[in-house]
């Protein structure tokens, strides 16, 4: 899968995060800046390390057409 350059800076970051012990983070973006494909990205890295919360059942609908368990 290929990242654009703000995603792969965003996945460094997080990934960062994640081995540094971080508890929560918040990932937000505008519509069809890539939020879905980054977590689509990242979760196969962190397997049961990471979990996906949405604010609406309608971004965790989107999530669950994507393959992410939200």
């Amino acid at each position: 899968m290929m990242l654009t350059l703000d995603q792969q800076t965003a996945a460094d970051q997080v990934q960062r995060w994640i081995r540094h012990g971080g508890q929560t983070l918040t990932l937000g973006g505008y519509a069809g800046t890539g939020k879905t494909t980054l977590i689509s990205h990242l979760l196969p890295r962190f397997p049961g390390d990471v979990r996906v919360l949405t604010p609406t059942a309608k971004a965790a609908a989107v999530l669950g057409r994507k393959g992410v368990d939200a």
